[in-house]
């Protein structure tokens, strides 16, 4: 080792010179006493990493001491490349001692990994729902279930596919005060199970306020294909006053109207959603009438407006005169309503005015018409063919009238 005396840099160029500095380093760190289990950790890693670059300063490529000292992030008091050689230089000889790690920037590849931070309860959800198994008996329909179970084609495969492989998708209901359960998806499967003399279900049980099950419910089934305009007017309507009620309760800001967003929802106007929810206030017959095409919605719509009684009493004049109000005649009862000018006597003469006969169409399955003809004849042309045969046959009745007389 070679000493210039008289200056302040101390030159030190023996190898043997650095290790020793590097091992008198290391006894005076593990002479301090320890912080923690983590900070002993790390600070014997930063140790190590200072005594194998003192070892191979002088021979290690700049490269290689680069990614010797890379995992260490250090401060402005911690050895560097640099000022390794330089640092033992002051006015007397000294040892550089490494100061504590700082442990915010320094992660040690031995400390364990942080902990994920707790999770709400009201985010926390279990992995894998399971079902439960409950007496048919204890289920009972939504109420005021918007979406009817008709035993149809449809009904039919329902019950051959769970007479083979059992209920697929588990319906899910929600527990009631009495100790029953509420059906809230799921009412065409309970309705199969029960026809196949079925005890007991397989369900999801979960527990909602009146409000959620309306949205999850009616939501459970924008998947069907088609919609009578009563069950779409009626969940439309449902739906509505879900919304508005958890709104209230979570003083959630109005931002807009509810049926404009419901609208959003389905790919329908806010204005449309309107004209459906104010036809559920129809009366059923009046309403069955629009589901068989035979009373307009722009007449519905208007008849809405109008209390039970007098709904009652256009529905009656509909039945006697086996016709259906006009649009313009709809308005006007709706206009004498809001006025406080409708009486029985006004609606009868306002309905005693000339009125829409209810349309009606008639199908013959072409599974009937097949016999009389070819296979290549276009509909259009079967229909012709049936008029020339029936005016033929009217013909032939108007003559033999003729000849009996």
């Amino acid at each position: 080792m070679s000493i210039k005396k008289g200056k302040k840099d101390i030159a030190v160029t023996s190898v043997k010179d650095e290790k020793q500095v590097a091992k008198q380093a290391n006894t005076a760190k593990a002479a301090e006493p320890a912080v923690s289990a983590n900070a002993n950790s790390d600070n014997a890693v930063q140790s190590e990493a200072i005594a194998d670059y003192s070892s191979h300063e002088s021979t290690a490529p700049t490269e290689q001491k680069k990614a010797n000292l890379a995992p260490l992030e250090t401060n402005s008091s911690t050895v560097s490349e640099e000022s390794a050689p330089s640092s033992l230089g002051s006015t007397a000889p000294t040892e550089p001692v490494p100061t504590a790690p700082n442990t915010a920037s320094l992660v040690s590849p031995f400390a364990p990994e942080p902990k994920p931070s707790p999770r709400s309860s009201r985010d926390s959800k279990p992995s894998k729902e399971t079902t439960v198994s409950i007496p048919l008996d204890k289920i009972q329909p939504f109420e005021n279930h918007p979406f009817l179970v008709e035993q149809d084609e449809d009904m039919e495969e329902l019950k051959s596919s769970i007479r083979a492989n059992g209920v697929v998708t588990p319906p899910i209901v929600r527990p009631l005060p009495n100790g029953n359960y509420e059906m809230i998806s799921g009412h065409r499967r309970m309705a199969a199970c029960k026809a196949l003399g079925e005890k007991t279900m397989q369900v999801f049980v979960r527990t909602l306020s009146y409000d959620e099950a309306v949205l999850m419910m009616v939501e459970s089934n924008q998947q069907r294909a088609h919609f009578r305009t009563s069950e779409k007017a009626r969940a439309y309507a449902m739906r509505d006053q879900a919304l508005k009620h958890l709104r209230a309760g979570q003083n959630v800001p109005s931002v807009g109207r509810v049926t404009d967003q419901i609208g959003k929802d389905n790919g329908e106007s806010g204005r449309n959603v309107r004209r459906y929810i104010h036809m559920a206030r129809l009366i059923p017959p009046l309403l069955q009438l629009v589901d068989d095409k035979k009373l307009g919605k722009t007449t519905a719509e208007h008849l809405s407006f109008l209390p039970k009684k007098e709904q009652e009493m256009v529905y009656s004049v509909i039945e006697a005169e086996q016709s259906v109000p006009r649009p313009e005649q709809g308005k006007q009862l709706k206009e004498l309503y809001a006025e406080g000018n409708l009486d029985e006597e006004t609606l009868l003469r306002v309905l005693a005015t000339e009125r829409d006969k209810p349309s009606e169409k008639l199908a013959i399955p072409m599974e009937t018409l097949e016999r009389f003809f070819r296979h290549d004849e276009t509909p259009a042309k079967m229909i012709e063919m049936i008029v020339k045969a029936l005016e033929l046959a009217e013909r032939k009745k108007q003559r033999d009238r003729q000849s009996e007389r």
